[in-house]
């Protein structure tokens, strides 16, 4: 039986928690930081963690441990000011990244105070070392900058429909249209199923599952392109394959993985010269900041997958200046009329298609009354051609004669 597009088929691919526990094994790190950091990994699996998380969490302890070079519960103040040292002086990360090697640091700590006897059993001398220890990780500043974006460097509406006007692929198409507008994190992109999608005419109720668990979002401007490809679709009947699938001889019909939907976006923003930012996760980022002044906070949280106040919104939303003049005039009733936006067009036979189409790809209708009214003037052109040219033909003998000549062959 052939693949049915229903599973992840890659034979090398071990699941992501069992791969974290293989790294701290091979890892050169002490017995005893081996032991901390399974026991460190079971309390959080205990307490729901997920599994993409307490990963995370294994990676950056592991790399805190060879740093340290000794037993983590043996450490002392000075031993911890080298490890944040190390962790300052990684130019190659971020300024997030830091952060989030800082508060891996204070959540292990944390959880061995917890369960740390010493604190009651050992020596007084120890018990005050012990307790001012924990009391300085508690201290340790982990707050990272929150970077502020150059507005101009979001993906635009205006950008996507260039690329998507240069890719002659409709899967492509629809995943560069949806990704932007939908705001979906890549995992939760590559995880879609062709039953999740629910089309309702003009839009499309779609359950994204993910880092956050399910959410549903409703999408307009990627329907077209969503229909377009889901005709193509290999599975299409099989409501649990997967909607992303391949199409070179390595990985066909089989799912996309992140390297690829990566190459699928990277090709078409260079075939249609668009040189903006466009990793996978910049559409989000993107995303958030175009719906952030037309969604109140509690919208763009459900919306984005976010827990409703989340320090996201801080990190993803820039306001140009144009937006907040939008707003400032709003407040005094002064606000321009909006805009009518490009939607999807809907044929007379029920089909939707992509805005810049003329014509309606199930039916070939004209979409609009300046579409049509130029074909009439076209036909209506081509009978004054035609007529014109008869009227020779009658008035030339010899012309009428090959004219009836070529009447009889046919």
């Amino acid at each position: 039986m052939g693949y049915d597009g229903t599973r992840i088929y890659y034979k090398s691919k071990k699941n992501q928690l069992v791969r974290a526990f293989e790294k701290v094994d091979e890892s050169d790190i002490t017995a005893n930081n081996k032991k901390l950091i399974k026991e460190f990994s079971t309390n959080l699996l205990s307490r729901g963690r997920s599994e993409q998380r307490v990963s995370k969490l294994i990676h950056q302890v592991k790399v805190l441990a060879e740093v340290a070079e000794n037993d983590l519960d043996q450490l002392n103040k000075r031993d911890i000011e080298r490890i944040l040292c190390y962790i300052e002086q990684q130019n190659k990360h971020s300024a997030t990244t830091k952060a989030d090697y800082k508060r891996a640091l204070k959540q292990f700590y944390k959880w061995l105070e917890e369960d740390d006897d010493r604190l009651f059993k050992a020596e007084e001398l120890e018990r005050i070392r012990l307790t001012r220890f924990y009391q300085y990780i508690k201290k340790i500043e982990k707050k990272e900058q929150i970077i502020q974006i150059d507005p101009t460097t979001i993906l635009t509406e205006k950008d996507i429909d260039k690329v998507v006007e240069a890719t002659p692929n409709y899967k492509e198409k629809a995943m560069i249209k949806f990704l932007h507008e939908s705001g979906a994190r890549v995992g939760e992109l590559l995880n879609m199923k062709v039953k999740d999608i629910d089309f309702k005419g003009m839009n499309a109720n779609i359950i994204l599952d993910g880092k956050t668990g399910k959410r549903k979002i409703t999408c307009v401007t990627s329907v077209p392109y969503l229909v377009r490809y889901l005709e193509i679709h290999p599975f299409k009947d099989n409501p649990n394959s997967y909607f992303w699938l391949g199409e070179n001889t390595r990985m066909m019909h089989k799912p996309i993985r992140y390297i690829g939907a990566k190459k699928i976006i990277a090709k078409c923003f260079k075939k249609a010269n668009v040189s903006k930012r466009h990793n996978p996760h910049w559409f989000r980022h993107s995303r958030a900041s175009l719906l952030a002044p037309e969604f109140p906070e509690v919208m763009l949280c459900s919306y984005m997958g976010w827990t409703l106040g989340s320090k996201q919104v801080r990190r993803y939303v820039h306001l140009s200046n144009k937006q907040l003049e939008q707003a400032y005039m709003k407040m005094y009733g002064l606000q321009d009329e909006k805009e009518v936006r490009n939607l999807p067009l809907k044929c007379g036979c029920g089909v939707i298609n992509e805005k810049s189409s003329r014509y309606c790809h199930q039916c070939s209708r004209p979409l609009n009354v300046h579409v049509a009214l130029q074909d009439e003037e076209k036909k209506s052109i081509e009978m004054d051609k035609s007529i014109k040219f008869l009227m020779e033909i009658m008035q030339d003998p010899e012309l009428y004669k090959k004219f009836q000549e070529f009447k009889d062959q046919i």
